[in-house]
């Protein structure tokens, strides 16, 4: 005979109110059913649902801790539906084999300083590519896990030093978000040669600013959507560091605000490699020796400089378009300034100046 597993318990948020309260919770969706006691939260295999959109009565449901809330219990999940919010200016501590669920279209906002390894991800993490999650306080350490839906980085509290993911953000399955940094770098690692795929967009506003790699680090992030920079900073290299960073953009390359820059002394990579009409402009790079610019489309993919728009290319930066494409490779319908030699290997359009 197999063994028999505890059957799980589960509560629904009632409204939009403090989730560390027990009767906040009911055992059923239209609160007709139980209230939650103080000893479901250390008890086994509870779980407890933030209720999203479509669920009647007052949904969906916003949360917002106004003490430090523990689910201690072995096996709890602490879940997030589409729609509904939790914010966290209290920490929230779950136990170590809980499950931390975000499904898509639901939010979760961060706003204490708690270590994030041993409160809110202490357990497992499982987040919809479609969810959010936004970093509005933080702990000096950045949390360890690898992948997101939606990325935030918003902070509204100075951190008080730079802050790092240490190499270990692989993977956002939407957008990376970067809005405010309280002017503090945020570093995708030192020393680790690591991979980022973003699979929407990457943007960059504010006083923000992100450096690839601040160390010997030469990491390799690939944005299948569009790359904005409409203010703070894009630091391929920081200050001191002498790591090579590539960044390969397969949408549109935006820089109409704020710097992108190299300040360090690695050798860095701008590749524009998507497969279809990709735009790009940009008033110029600071640092620009050391950041190369290489148009590479593929397959029958085309980059474009737009009617009106323009790509200025500062003395001494490299720009080569390479023969990779079974169309024209560079569309210039706007301006391209350049103050240094182009490398072409490719074919080129010259409709604008």
């Amino acid at each position: 005979s197999g063994e028999l597993v505890p059957k799980a318990k589960f509560f629904y948020s009632t409204s939009s109110s403090t989730p560390e309260t027990p009767g906040n919770w009911n055992t059923e969706r239209n609160g007709t059913g139980s209230s939650a006691v103080t000893g479901d939260f250390t008890s086994s295999g509870v779980y407890f649902i933030i209720q999203g959109s479509g669920n009647g009565g007052t949904t969906p449901h916003t949360m917002t801790t106004s003490s430090a809330w523990t689910v201690s219990g072995a096996g709890s999940k602490l879940q997030i539906e589409n729609g509904a919010t939790l914010i966290t200016p209290a920490a929230v501590t779950l136990s170590a084999s809980a499950i931390f669920q975000i499904d898509n279209g639901g939010t979760y906002k961060h706003q204490n300083t708690s270590a994030w390894a041993s409160t809110i991800f202490q357990g497992i993490e499982s987040f919809g590519n479609s969810s959010t999650v936004e970093i509005n306080s933080t702990a000096t350490t950045l949390p360890t896990n690898s992948s997101y839906g939606h990325l935030i980085i918003n902070l509204t509290t100075d951190p008080g030093a730079d802050l790092s993911f240490g190499g270990a953000l692989t993977t956002i399955n939407g957008s990376l978000t970067i809005s405010n940094t309280q002017s503090r770098d945020i570093q995708l690692g030192t020393s680790t040669s690591s991979s980022l795929s973003i699979t929407n967009n990457l943007s960059i506003s504010g006083t923000s600013v992100f450096v690839f790699t601040a160390g010997t680090g030469s990491p390799d992030i690939t944005v299948n959507g569009n790359v904005t920079v409409s203010g703070g900073e894009l630091d391929f290299c920081s200050s001191g560091a002498s790591g090579s960073s590539t960044l390969n953009v397969k949408g549109n390359f935006s820089h109409t605000g704020g710097s992108v820059t190299s300040a360090g002394s690695g050798s860095n990579g701008l590749l524009m490699n998507g497969n279809s009409m990709q735009t790009i402009e940009s008033p110029g790079f600071a640092s620009p020796n050391q950041i190369s610019i290489t148009i590479a489309p593929t397959g029958s993919g085309q980059v474009e400089i737009a009617t009106a728009k323009s790509f200025i290319i500062t003395s001494s930066a490299s720009f080569t378009i390479s023969n990779t494409s079974s169309a024209t490779e560079l569309l210039v319908n706007g301006t391209l300034s350049t103050g240094s030699s182009i490398v072409n290997n490719g074919a080129v359009a010259l409709n604008g100046t």
